[in-house]
């Protein structure tokens, strides 16, 4: 299993092989997979870091991610988030995250009853032995 970094890289190698000596890209000859691979790792490392950024990024993941999207002579490089934010800004941060979450799942919960309701209404029955789900 890759990281996010690690599908980042892979979707960036997979498009430098499209490119020609004179910056053309070439689609010919198999680019089209060339392209849609690279998406693929493109959408994983977008989902890599979107988790991340919902759920508090650790200090190995900051370092990694970091490494990717920061210049070399970048003054925040090798940091972690206690040394750019307060730790009341770190805990705002950390209660947002659970705020989405819970609203996500609450989310979830209201959809879940709206199509046991539409069942319901349609005549289904879902009754549920334990060991059924």
């Amino acid at each position: 299993m890759s990281t996010g970094p690690e599908h980042y890289r892979e979707a960036e190698r997979l498009l430098t092989e499209l490119v020609r000596d004179d910056g053309s890209l070439c689609f010919g000859d198999g680019g089209e997979a060339y392209v849609a691979a690279a998406q693929v790792h493109a959408t994983l490392a977008l989902a890599a870091a979107t988790a991340l950024a919902s759920t508090g990024i650790g200090e190995a993941d900051l370092g990694e991610w970091s490494a990717l999207i920061c210049a070399p002579d970048d003054p925040y490089e090798g940091m972690t988030n206690a040394d750019v934010m307060s730790a009341e800004e770190i805990e705002e941060y950390e209660r947002a995250g659970e705020a989405y979450q819970d609203a996500l799942d609450e989310a979830r919960d209201a959809a879940l009853a709206a199509a046991d309701a539409e069942q319901d209404d349609a005549g289904y029955e879902h009754e549920y032995e334990d060991g059924d789900l």
